[in-house]
């Protein structure tokens, strides 16, 4: 149990070293590991510090589980110099995953004033395609459009999950913290990874800090979105 959750957090340190070194054998081999561990870290913890049967868990919130294997697909992908097409599709395919998950556990029936948190994202959404669309390629345009539009979709959808707790124990401290927090947490550093990787991408000036950042980013952003994966359990 403590095994693979340390082995998960070496996995991730070794991912942001193997980048700034530019060890491209150990970057591609921890890269691949990161999802596989987040997967097993949680029904694990769900299994023996939760006591919750892994089958129910796995149907409750299939769309979330989804989302990270298709996530997985695109990491696989993006190790590859002529795989971001097919790892920008995978990362597509998944962000609507996360938007049937956020979806079905909205509140906004409840409560429209959860639409009012759709401004924010909005905004940012005319910036970012301001900026970027200047520099992506024509063919190019099309596919980006509609990965941002997702992207932002999926993030200002979880910002209207209904408030739920979830009590996290350590030894014999229990903390109840709620669940949408971890879903607006982890959209919103998903939606800054995403913007990081585009900006290097098409104004083709990457280097090792911001492929990093990229990975600072994304791999608490995956984390966090698992973790809601808790409202159906």
């Amino acid at each position: 149990m403590a095994v693979i959750n340390i082995t998960l957090i070496l996995n991730c340190i070794l991912q942001i070293i193997s980048i700034c070194i530019g060890n491209f054998s150990m970057r591609k081999v921890t890269k691949i590991l990161i999802i596989p561990l987040m997967l097993a870290s949680f029904f694990i913890d769900m299994a023996y510090i939760g006591g919750y049967e892994l089958k129910p868990v796995l149907y409750a919130e299939l769309p979330v589980f989804m989302g990270l294997i298709f996530g997985w697909l695109g990491d696989i992908f993006l190790l590859k110099d002529t795989g971001f097409v097919k790892g920008l599709a995978c990362f597509l395919l998944g962000h609507i995953f996360y938007i049937i998950h956020f979806a079905r556990n909205s509140g906004i029936n409840e409560n429209p004033v959860y639409l009012f948190v759709l401004i924010p994202y909005a905004v940012y959404f005319i910036i970012i395609l301001k900026k970027l669309m200047p520099v992506v390629d024509h063919k190019m345009k099309p596919p980006v459009l509609c990965y941002m539009s997702v992207i932002i979709t999926m993030g200002a959808l979880s910002s209207c999950l209904k408030n739920q707790m979830m009590d996290i124990s350590f030894h014999c401290i229990t903390v109840s913290l709620p669940l949408h927090i971890f879903a607006v947490l982890g959209s919103t550093l998903f939606i800054i990874s995403d913007t990081i990787l585009a900006f290097n991408t098409f104004r083709k000036n990457q280097n090792r800090f911001r492929s990093a950042l990229v990975m600072i980013t994304y791999i608490p952003a995956q984390f966090l979105i698992m973790m809601t994966a808790c409202y159906g359990i």
